[in-house]
């Protein structure tokens, strides 16, 4: 996979090392060339009427110069006057030079460089893509703009840009980590629409390919610190999937519980969900007596004499024929 670009948003959303304005201007001429050219033509209209019925052919002359020229004067002069500032924005010119040849353009020229303040007007005709500009910016800082959109569109419910934004997403290789976050921090629900299916399934896989090894990643500190730092149903969807590698279930079962004392203890339902995705048969024995048997939100949840018998977990078709559980799947038997 090829290496993701970096993500220079903060330097965006705080100014660092700014080193050129970007000053987003709205132009409002269009507006007033057209009205300029309807009050000119009613101009024409009631200077043909009076012609019509005065007939004088020598007041032609008259009337239209007190028509065009005055118009067009005041058009220009009202043209100067409407434009106005909408933002300023404290950006970078090697970011802006890479990205966009506009930029490159301008700040190139020899009055740019040799101009102590460098700013860059853009000049816009509708206010409303001042967003859209802010929008671009991001996505040249180095944002996912698709990840922004499917949250937004999300939030005030708009399904047809859901699904187009959703559909941007592939599985034929990991995201980012920063836009597969963004991805989990999808309200919840979202993963069960089909809609946010290829955008999930593409996160998932980020997350393999992160932290699909559970002893790699605790024996990692910066690994360790995005396994802990997951949200819920990220961390489920790790510990719930075939593909995630474990030596032993300790881990697991580490894992779930570092998870939780990082926020208190968590929720009661994340407690018993967590719960039941620790296989107690293959937990040491010395580590299920000395550690696990003293948490409180483990160990208030599990029926212990069970615990110590396979015949149970062959009956729920958690332990193959060989005494091995094949694949990671979720206990039932939690209270």
């Amino acid at each position: 996979m090829a290496a993701a670009p970096r993500d220079f948003t903060s330097w965006l959303e705080t100014g660092k090392n700014s080193d050129v304005q970007l000053r987003i201007v709205i132009d409002e001429v269009n507006d007033t060339v057209k009205d300029a050219e309807e009050q000119e033509e009613q101009e024409e209209q009631e200077k043909q009427k009076e012609q019509e019925e005065q007939k004088e052919q020598e007041e032609r002359p008259a009337k239209r110069s007190r028509s065009s020229p005055a118009a067009q004067a005041g058009s220009a002069q009202r043209s100067a006057g409407e434009r106005r500032i909408a933002a300023v924005l404290a950006v970078h010119s090697v970011i802006l030079e890479e990205a966009s040849g506009w930029a490159r353009a301008l700040l190139g020229s020899e009055e740019s460089l040799e101009s102590q303040q460098r700013v860059l007007d853009l000049v816009l005709s509708d206010e409303a893509d001042v967003a859209a500009v802010k929008l671009l910016l991001r996505a040249i800082y180095g944002a996912d703009p698709e990840a922004q959109v499917l949250r937004l569109a999300d939030r005030i419910q708009v399904p047809r840009v859901v699904a187009a934004a959703g559909g941007r997403f592939t599985t034929a290789e990991p995201l980012d980590w920063d836009v597969a976050q963004s991805i989990w921090a999808l309200p919840a629900g979202c993963e069960e629409n089909a809609a946010y299916m290829t955008a999930f399934a593409a996160a998932a896989a980020t997350l393999q390919q992160e932290l699909g090894d559970l002893e790699v990643a605790m024996l990692d500190a910066a690994r360790r610190e995005r396994l802990l730092g997951l949200p819920f149903k990220a961390l489920r969807c790790l510990l719930e999937s075939s593909a995630t590698r474990v030596f032993s279930e300790n881990t697991v079962f580490l894992v779930c519980d570092m998870w939780l004392r990082r926020r208190g203890g968590g929720e009661a339902e994340q407690q018993l969900q967590l719960a039941r995705l620790v296989r107690l048969p293959h937990v040491t024995s010395p580590y299920l007596l000395t550690v696990v048997g003293q948490s409180a939100w483990l160990a208030s949840r599990m029926p212990w004499q069970k615990a110590w018998s396979e015949g149970p977990w062959r009956a729920a078709g958690l332990v193959g024929e060989d005494g091995h559980v094949r694949v990671r799947a979720t206990i039932t038997n939690v209270q």
